[in-house]
């Protein structure tokens, strides 16, 4: 049995993921073998071979960092032990396995907060994305209301990993933005923007009815002027007269 003084390390998705590409069996356990040699025991691998070993360089950057963080807070434990091995040189008076927790506390929660500040640096890239997709609308709405539509769609949530618009089931920019207009007292077409907001598909096609249904009423009254006026004979002026009785 390998003894090891560290309690545990962050087991990240990607291990998983790598872990399911092998092949066989001999090749998963060649590989978990010396991930947690690498994790336990401060161990490199130096036999590894075929796809076990790829798999291993795939993953050693994060392997690695994860150990050296914890070698570094041993080492800042025991300072003054001369020839100290955060592996093996273990000063048991220094180190007691309720200090060790809270030196294994510490790095998990650096490592948290590293993937934390990695997550903030990737949703403001995601915002600045969002927002160059409203670019195409500011000669219809105008810049004051797609300021206010982007500070509203693209507040974070408690843990600031995703943002409001990126929690909707279903998204319609321009639906979203002609509702926006609607319900916004200050907008003006005219002020705002300098084009009209653009027709939604229902008003569309109940615009195009219309204009189908009164082609083909003037189809069917092929007396009628174009405006839909039925014609009067000439010198009619709308009162009828009556036959006179001497002619």
């Amino acid at each position: 049995m390998k003894l090891t003084k560290r309690k545990g390390f962050n087991f990240f998705r990607s291990y998983y993921d790598v872990y399911n590409e092998l092949e066989t069996n001999q090749q998963k356990v060649d590989f978990m073998d010396a991930l947690f040699d690498r994790q336990f025991q401060g161990i490199k691998p130096l036999d590894l071979k075929g796809l076990s070993k790829f798999a291993y360089i795939s993953q050693v950057n994060s392997i690695d960092t994860q150990v050296k963080g914890y070698e570094d807070k041993l080492m800042s434990l025991n300072k003054d032990v001369p020839n100290y091995d955060p592996w093996h040189g273990v000063n048991e008076k220094l180190l007691t396995p309720t200090a060790q927790e809270k030196v294994q506390e510490e790095v998990q929660g650096k490592e948290k907060e590293k993937v934390k500040e990695e997550g903030k640096g990737k949703i403001e890239e995601r915002k600045l994305k969002f927002s160059s997709t409203l670019e195409p609308y500011e000669s219809i709405y105008g810049r004051p209301l797609l300021k206010e539509f982007n500070l509203y769609w693209t507040e974070p949530n408690k843990s600031n990993t995703k943002f409001r618009q990126e929690l909707e089931k279903t998204w319609s920019l321009e639906r979203r933005l002609s509702t926006w207009a609607k319900n916004d007292k200050n907008f003006n077409p005219l002020k705002n923007g300098n084009q009209q907001p653009p027709i939604d598909a229902t008003e569309r096609n109940r615009r195009d009815s219309e204009a189908t249904t009164k082609r083909i009423l003037a189809k069917l009254r092929p007396d009628s002027e174009p405006n839909g006026s039925a014609q009067e004979p000439e010198g009619f002026d709308g009162v009828q007269v009556e036959p006179s009785e001497d002619l």
